[in-house]
């Protein structure tokens, strides 16, 4: 397996705490939606991306948001790294997902519903469910 290179040099931050705040980041539903997102790539071969491809999402930018940001995500990860996510076409039901979604939304200031919102909407995407989009179920 290759790893992306990552610099996790942030004044005043441990990499320990870096990673595991991006881990978070990366698996929320925002995290989710950055990765996502990125339409360049017509044929999405998830989960493997290029470079360049991996370059390109957007992530927090630690050093201005601060240790206590960090902090707050890295607990998060502690609290729910023993839990599995369900598959993303899921995720609108998972409590994990939602948890992580949570702690996103405190630590980068970021609107709770509109996320929740965020969350709904991807479990519906067609590419991720595979199926042509039908709408939120009511």
């Amino acid at each position: 397996m290759a790893f992306a290179p990552f610099k996790s040099e942030v004044a005043g931050i441990d990499v320990d705490t870096l990673e595991k705040a991006l881990c978070v980041y990366l698996n929320s539903s925002v995290g989710v939606l950055a990765v996502l997102g990125d339409r360049s790539n017509k044929t999405p071969s998830y989960p493997q991306f290029s470079m360049a491809d991996l370059h390109k999402i957007p992530v927090p930018d630690f050093a201005a948001l601060g240790e206590q940001a960090a902090l707050r995500l890295a607990a998060e990860y502690d609290a729910l790294c023993e839990q599995a996510l369900l598959p993303l076409p899921r995720m609108d039901a998972d409590p994990a997902r939602a948890a992580l979604d949570a702690a996103v939304c405190v630590a980068l200031c970021m609107d709770a519903e509109r996320v929740a919102t965020i969350r709904r909407h991807l479990a519906a995407e067609p590419s991720v469910t595979g199926r042509r989009y039908a709408g939120l179920e009511q």
